[in-house]
């Protein structure tokens, strides 16, 4: 995953995301191979919620919208 540097996401998700996949590694190795489909889903869903709330900001910014930059983000949302 990798998270949009204005949504100031990126330091905790890849602190939580590498905890996640460090337990999930571990039960694997202990036998438990549900941990890691489990894992996948949690964080699937963690990056669901940030590309929701990503648009929402996204799509509210209207002061610049004749920038490059927010003119590729508001395009992007189609994505």
């Amino acid at each position: 995953m990798s998270f949009d540097p204005l949504s100031a996401q990126g330091i905790f998700n890849a602190l939580y995301s590498g905890l996640a996949a460090a337990e999930a590694a571990d039960r694997w190795l202990s036998g438990g191979v549900e941990g890691v489909a489990e894992t996948v889903g949690v964080l699937g869903g963690v990056y669901a919620a940030y590309r929701r709330n990503l648009m929402h900001w996204y799509g509210a910014e209207r002061r610049f919208g004749g920038g490059v930059f927010w003119r590729r983000r508001h395009e992007s949302q189609a994505d």
